[in-house]
């Protein structure tokens, strides 16, 4: 059997509620088309000693070329549509002093890899930055850059990467959305996701191109055995959640993979938002860039809008699996990037129900037109 039918049949055979369940953000609108495009399933990449990707399978978005996941469990839950993005409430307060420069490691308070030092974003030295220094505890983040898209999240001292802030994505056990009328695409939000959202704040010189990073710290993950596809950032062709074609990165929680410890392996998911015109999900999957609770993870990446392309370093090795190019995709044009980008999010969204929780924690993000670095 060759790899582009197998992903096809496990997704039909895994998924008989929908075949959105794999990774969509949302169960499909009525009227979709019921086309399968398995074209490019289970496919390898261009290898590289940073690790092998495969491609993912048309709608189904979370094939993994050498297994048949167990790509959905329980019941929907969180089905509706939140309309409107909330604002957030201040409570910030004055910049701390800085620290030295650092590299990654497990536990809190270390040094920053740039961009902030362990600082307000008054020191920024990029574009774009956050630390969350200048917000007090248990309060939202900087409402003059961020919007809440979904579920909150708040700024907390518990585990901070750098300084004494970072941004807590609470226990979260995951549910699909409902995709919006287009006419509320630009002002919905998925109840089940828990992200910010820089829009006016998203600098107009990076729109089209722009490097970018951001540190993020598993504090638990769901217990072993079932399939999981989580995403921790998007750039996003809209202002919202459903505003436009989404490039995100995030992983599979895979237990056909046959990682130890619930680890999960990077996943590069390219949604459309266009769910009457299938497929609406491409991707590429990298089994050897993994994470695992208890340790921050330094994740960059290059958005190339009008060139359709997007290249990731995991804690400062480019990951050569998950570098995508339009030549990569043969689906179709939905999956063109657009001209431009006009929003960036980071928080977290599971897109299946997990009778355990995901947690955890973002900090020290970064955007810019050079590439930033961990150190």
């Amino acid at each position: 059997m060759n790899w582009s039918r197998r992903a096809e049949v496990v997704c039909v055979f895994l998924l008989p509620v929908t075949a959105a369940s794999a990774c969509s953000d949302s169960s499909p609108v009525p009227g979709a088309q019921s086309g399968a495009a398995a074209a490019n399933s289970g496919q390898a990449s261009a290898g590289s000693s940073s690790g092998s990707a495969v491609t993912g399978a048309g709608f189904m978005g979370s094939g993994l070329g050498v297994s048949g996941a167990s790509a959905g469990s329980g019941t929907v839950a969180d089905s509706g549509v939140s309309t409107g993005t909330g604002t957030f409430a201040s409570g910030q307060s004055a910049s701390g002093a800085g620290v030295p420069e650092g590299g990654t490691g497990t536990e809190a308070g270390q040094p920053d890899a740039g961009g902030g030092d362990g600082t307000a974003d008054s020191a920024c030295k990029y574009q774009f930055c956050e630390t969350f220094e200048g917000t007090q505890a248990g309060a939202p983040p900087d409402p003059t850059k961020w919007t809440l898209d979904g579920s909150p999240v708040l700024v907390e001292s518990t585990r901070p990467h750098t300084g004494k802030m970072s941004l807590h994505v609470p226990p979260h056990n995951g549910a699909l959305c409902t995709e919006p009328p287009p006419a509320q695409a630009q002002t919905a939000s998925c109840p089940a996701a828990r992200f910010i959202r820089a829009s006016s704040a998203f600098p107009a010189a990076l729109h089209k191109q722009h490097y970018g990073r951001v540190w993020f710290y598993f504090e638990q993950v769901p217990n072993p055995g079932q399939f999981y596809h989580w995403m921790v950032m998007e750039a996003n062709a809209g202002t919202g959640y459903f505003g436009g074609l989404a490039v995100r990165m995030g992983g599979h929680q895979d237990p056909a993979a046959g990682l130890p410890n619930a680890e999960s392996y990077l996943r590069l998911h390219i949604e459309t938002h266009m769910h009457q015109i299938m497929p609406y999900e491409d991707g590429l999957s990298d089994l050897q860039a993994t994470t695992k609770t208890k340790t921050w993870y330094c994740l960059e990446w290059y958005y190339d809008a009008p060139g359709n392309e997007a290249r990731f370093w995991m804690d400062g090795v480019e990951r050569t699996g998950l570098h995508w190019t339009k030549a990569i995709s043969k689906l179709g044009p939905q999956f063109n990037f657009p001209a431009e980008f006009k929003s960036v999010a980071f928080g977290f969204r599971n897109f299946q129900v997990s009778t355990t929780p995901f947690e955890l924690y973002i900090d020290d993000i970064a955007l810019d037109s050079q590439k930033i670095g961990c150190n």
